[in-house]
């Protein structure tokens, strides 16, 4: 026999889930309180740790800058300092030499005098015990030579160093000129394993009573090496904080200065790792690649303990030295204050639930009394209600309220004959509803194909018809409804790991009625075993990223040859002007010319390149505006040929402005002469003495075009191919060894197409190579 099921009344049972909601209500908020509490206090443990940990970044950051600051400066002012030393250094000696002499000169011979000094002198040695004094006659005989006594009395006047230079008669030119000052020669160190020439820098200075001149070099690495050894005394004084300290180590990982008590020995520290494995060195290593350095994050041991704590240190690369420097330090000191904070808060939290307990029993005391009131009322008017409702249903009325005097179940029953009176309504919306459906799905802006059990298309929109061909079948039952004749390639990558990659988008290359297209698609399950793709193009994308990509190296391969090539014109104008000054008098007025015309020769090559550069970067910036107007060719040929008279007659080259005067085009003047002047420089560059540059001009109803032809070197079909290319414009030297960027016929190339003109070439090795420049006619 089946039990009884228990029977409850509503006024009951709304008694007791009352009770139980305000129960329940009021733990919860306890709960959500101290949810809340706790919640916003991990929020600001997460801030904290983060304001400490950015603090932390920020101070080792500022001490290795400091440190870098350090050795930059020590570096900045190496070769003053250097010459500094040695001036000051001379000058003790030649006090000495002074006051020996004044002090014995007429107590003794000048033989013993010349004994007293040199004896003085000979064991004096400074910077480490590397320097010493010398002392030279000015008939170039060495008197005092204390590193080979063996070489003293020797005359030296034609000794030359390790790069031909007359060492003593370069020292002789400058005491008896200026009576003292720097001399620069070379030589091979013995103690170099490598052979390398170092530069070694002397001062010298006469003394006249004695017809001698004394003096002291230094290597200039020598004193580098010096500071090395300060920065890493520096280095090691570094502390900050209760634990901050600062580093340096080789590229290669060994040790330089270094507080890990844990590595014996200073061994290489290459391979070493942390406890999760982390490669420190090589980290940091990969970081000081980058010119601003970088930050490395792992776990270490603590000096004097047990227990491995996070650190975080800032590394940058002294890439000369081939050194890491950098500082460090530990961020576990505000787990101790996070902890301290986290007791207080528990303890603050016991008190408040505590408190919150006692407010809740007197809340559900008031609440009970409240409540067996309610239900009365309740009791009746569901009862009443009840008998309405079974009513209505017998007679499919609506409900009568006249006995119901509870609003919110007068409003029940309001709604449920809206409900009845509106079941047709709600059926036309469901309708709407499905067509709206229908239209989202057609015209969604990305590509929707539903696929059937067995991987067949169904469904599909718009879209999808750009990509595939689809034959469209109406259906009642379905949005659109075909066969498909072309989706196998679409089908076979999407299905082809159709369980790992459900719900992910990846990059397919799908064949399409427009070609081989790059395309992101995402494969999901609907309940009726259904399967949704959606898809994306992407191709146009990522042909926009390669084209970024060619023009980033484009621009990195420019900045490279402009960097070098200016270099090269700086570096003779300023060797071939020291010549110039040091050897003045000595020079002949056919080299002094030579000179000249060498330092003007590159002034002009680096000056024409400025000029290239300041265009390319104006064009780049879209700085440059274009004002088309009527232009008489004749007459700009004319200007440009003035300009370059003077490189041309250098060569004895030819230059013929065959263009008749008449013809006019539409560009701007000032862009076309730039173009012109270009493209004739380079063919004087390319074409030997005595050769031809010709400039002529054809024209038609709609355009005219230019050539500007040289029986030059000419060049392959390579070359021409990648003329205007920026990546990939092929530099030589021209045939008197003049070099240019190729950043001149870039600028052509754009200048011409901002004409809205053309521009290209025909070249044959050794023969000729003809530009042409396709403009408008000027009406």
């Amino acid at each position: 026999m089946p039990s009884k099921i228990r029977q409850y009344r509503i006024s009951t049972l709304f008694s007791r889930f009352i009770g139980l909601i305000s129960v329940a209500t009021m733990l919860l908020l306890i709960m959500v309180y101290a949810f809340i509490e706790i919640n916003d206090f991990s929020r600001e443990e997460t801030l904290l740790r983060e304001k400490f940990q950015n603090a932390q970044r920020q101070k080792v950051s500022v001490e290795t800058e400091k440190i870098i600051e350090y050795i930059n400066l020590s570096r900045l002012f190496l070769e003053d300092k250097l010459n500094r030393q040695l001036y000051e250094r001379t000058n003790e000696a030649y006090s000495t030499i002074h006051g020996l002499y004044n002090l014995h000169k007429d107590k003794h011979s000048t033989a013993e005098i010349k004994t007293m000094i040199k004896e003085a002198l000979r064991p004096i040695r400074f910077n480490n015990g590397r320097g010493y004094y010398f002392i030279v006659s000015l008939k170039g005989v060495e008197e005092l030579y204390p590193v080979n006594p063996k070489m003293e009395g020797v005359n030296l006047i034609e000794l030359t160093d390790d790069m031909g230079n007359k060492v003593i008669q370069d020292e002789l030119e400058i005491v008896t000129k200026f009576g003292e000052g720097f001399v620069t020669d070379y030589w091979h160190k013995p103690e170099d394993p490598n052979g390398m020439i170092h530069a070694k820098t002397s001062y010298v200075k006469i003394f006249e009573p004695l017809n001698w001149y004394v003096g002291c070099g230094e290597y200039l690495d020598d004193v580098q090496k010096d500071i090395q050894k300060e920065a890493i005394t520096a280095i090691e004084r570094v502390r900050f904080e209760y634990n901050g300290y600062a580093f340096a180590y080789t590229f290669e990982g060994d040790p330089i200065v270094s507080n890990n008590l844990q590595i014996p020995n200073n061994r290489n520290l290459w391979d070493t790792t942390d406890v999760n494995g982390v490669p420190i060195i090589q980290k940091m290593r990969s970081l000081v690649d980058n010119i601003e350095g970088g930050y490395l994050s792992y776990q270490w041991a603590k000096p004097n303990t047990d227990s491995v704590a996070p650190k975080i240190v800032y590394c940058k690369g002294i890439h000369d030295w081939e050194w890491i420097v950098g500082a460090g330090v530990y961020l576990d000191e505000i787990d101790n204050e996070i902890k301290e904070d986290r007791a207080h808060l528990h303890q603050q939290l016991y008190k408040k639930i505590f408190s919150a307990i006692f407010l809740v029993l007197i809340i559900l005391t008031i609440t009970s009394v409240i409540i067996r009131k309610v239900t009365r009322i309740l009791h009746r008017n569901f009862s009443n209600f009840s008998n309405n409702l079974e009513t209505s249903i017998a007679t499919e009325e609506p409900l009568s309220m006249e006995q119901i005097q509870i609003e919110d179940i007068k409003n029940i029953a309001k709604e449920i004959n809206v409900v009845i009176e509106n079941k047709k309504e709600a059926v036309e919306k469901l309708r709407i509803s499905e067509a709206l459906f229908r239209v989202v799905f057609d015209h969604a802006p990305v590509v929707l194909i539903i696929f059937d059990q067995d991987l067949n298309p169904t469904r599909w929109n718009i879209e999808a018809e750009q990509y595939f061909i689809l034959e469209n079948k109406n259906s009642v039952n379905s949005i659109t409804s075909s066969k498909p004749t072309n989706i196998a390639s679409l089908q076979t990558a999407i299905f082809q790991n159709k369980n790992e990659d459900a719900g992910e988008f990846k990059l397919f290359d799908i064949e399409t009625i427009t070609g081989l297209r790059k395309q992101n698609w995402a494969t999901f399950e609907t309940e009726s075993n259904e399967t949704v793709a959606v898809g994306y193009d992407i191709t146009e994308l990522k042909k926009n990223e390669e084209e970024l990509k060619n023009l980033n190296n484009a621009k990195d391969k420019i900045f490279s040859i402009i960097s070098h090539d200016l270099h090269g014109p700086f570096n003779a104008i300023i060797g071939f002007a020291q010549i110039y000054l040091a050897r003045y008098e000595k020079l002949t007025d056919e080299k002094k010319i030579k000179y000249v015309e060498q330092i003007n020769l590159s002034a002009q090559n680096m000056h024409k390149q400025l000029i290239n550069l300041l265009h390319w970067a104006r064009m780049q910036t879209g700085n440059i505006n274009v004002s088309i107007g009527k232009t008489n060719l004749h007459t700009l040929v004319d200007e440009i040929f003035s300009v370059l008279l003077p490189q041309a007659e250098l060569k004895e080259i030819e230059l013929k402005n065959n263009i008749n005067p008449n013809i006019r085009v539409m560009a701007d003047s000032s862009m076309l002469a730039t173009v012109i002047q270009n493209l004739t420089s380079n063919a004087i560059k390319f074409t030997h003495k005595k050769g031809l540059v010709d400039i002529s001009a054809i024209t038609n109803s709609k355009h005219t075009t230019i050539s500007i032809t040289d029986n030059g070197i000419g060049m392959n079909k390579e070359q021409t191919d990648d003329l205007f290319n920026i990546a990939k414009t092929p530099r030589r030297r021209g045939t008197s060894n003049e070099m240019g960027t190729g950043l001149g016929l870039i600028i052509c190339k754009e200048f011409v197409d901002k004409m809205s003109g053309e521009i290209w070439v025909e070249s044959s090795v050794n023969i000729e190579t003809t530009i042409y420049i396709k403009l408008p006619v000027a009406p």
